[in-house]
């Protein structure tokens, strides 16, 4: 559920192991809440097929003022 995962958010931001930002198909209320509250960038809306196209080891630049993916392998 997205409650735990604003849950583990907090722990891992508490923890100083937050991720630099989010990249989601599909964003809910609480995930943006928590997003925004621990002021973690998200981008929302993203094309399936870029997750499929991503791998270990790809340096992935987001610019989450404009919705734009730039990956760099």
């Amino acid at each position: 559920s997205s409650v735990v995962q604003a849950d583990g958010l907090y722990k891992l931001l508490m923890k100083g192991k937050h991720p630099a930002g989010l990249i989601v198909e599909t964003a809910d209320t609480v995930l943006v809440t928590a997003a925004v509250a621990m002021e973690i960038p998200m981008v929302h809306k993203v094309d399936p097929e870029f997750f499929s196209e991503i791998k270990d080891g790809d340096f992935v630049h987001m610019d989450a003022t404009n919705g734009v993916i730039t990956v760099k392998s």
